[in-house]
């Protein structure tokens, strides 16, 4: 399980297990960079920077791989409604 929050800032999501889906989130269009880290660990195991957030879009952010052999990264699907 995993949290995703804003750089420095809030958490996103907490406690989200493999194959979770938490739904979605309305932001501010704008750049963001968020973070994964293993739930309930200030250990950040994935970076997702310059996350570039456009009205009328909603963005998935998939994680791919895992953080104990470094393979970890961030599939981002875009999607416009």
């Amino acid at each position: 399980a995993v949290d995703v929050t804003v750089n420095n800032g809030p958490f996103l999501f907490t406690n989200v297990a493999f194959r979770q889906n938490e739904g979605y989130l309305t932001a501010d269009p704008g750049t963001y960079s968020a973070q994964v880290r293993p739930a309930g660990d200030a250990q950040v195991v994935l970076n997702v920077p310059s996350l570039t957030l456009n009205g009328g879009t909603a963005v998935t952010i998939f994680a791919v791989g895992r953080a104990s052999n470094g393979s970890l990264d961030a599939l981002l699907v875009t999607d416009r409604y």
